[in-house]
């Protein structure tokens, strides 16, 4: 063997064992920076999934509720219904949005993943999300202004979505 030889075998075998530890980081850390309401999205309870048209009340929230909102209506989704609603809210949360202040949701996805209860809680006017563990709020994420999806599936297990201005619409 000559020496050039050698030299290309052993970068081959370095550059080897660097996309394996690359690889290994990046897939070990994806669950374990991932946040658990993320991984929940992911996989559900079987028939733990509940998309709700909700309607804001101001009086509750003059009282100073911690969750100042009533359902309307409550969407029973079949199992692909279900996977559906759950990927489109992992993808409000990736994607992102403006923050605003008004938060009057009217979407909300429920669902219980190893036991433990999540809730989704939407509002498209303001763009944002709030996000609760067991009855504890974790997180308000930014989401885009998209209520289509998650209206057609609620349409679909008939309940009528509840109308009210989004951003940018009148």
């Amino acid at each position: 063997m000559t020496k050039r030889t050698i030299l290309l075998l052993l970068a081959a075998f370095i550059a080897m064992d660097v996309l394996a530890v690359a690889t290994f980081v990046l897939f070990s850390r994806s669950d374990r920076d991932t946040p658990d309401y993320v991984q929940a999205l992911r996989n559900p309870d079987t028939g733990s999934v509940k998309l709700l048209a909700l309607v804001s009340s101001e009086a509750m929230q003059a009282q100073g509720e911690a969750k100042p909102w009533a359902v309307r209506g409550t969407a029973s989704l079949t199992h692909k219904s279900a996977l559906q609603a759950c990927e489109e809210v992992s993808r409000l949360i990736h994607t992102g949005g403006d923050e605003a202040k008004c938060f009057n949701p009217r979407h909300a996805l429920f669902l219980t993943s190893g036991g433990t209860r999540y809730e989704y809680v939407i509002c498209f006017e303001c763009e944002q999300m709030r996000v609760y563990r067991s009855e504890s709020r974790l997180e308000t994420v930014p989401i885009p202004n998209a209520p289509d999806t998650l209206d057609a599936l609620l349409k679909a297990a008939g309940v009528e979505p509840t109308p009210g201005p989004r951003k940018g619409k009148s």
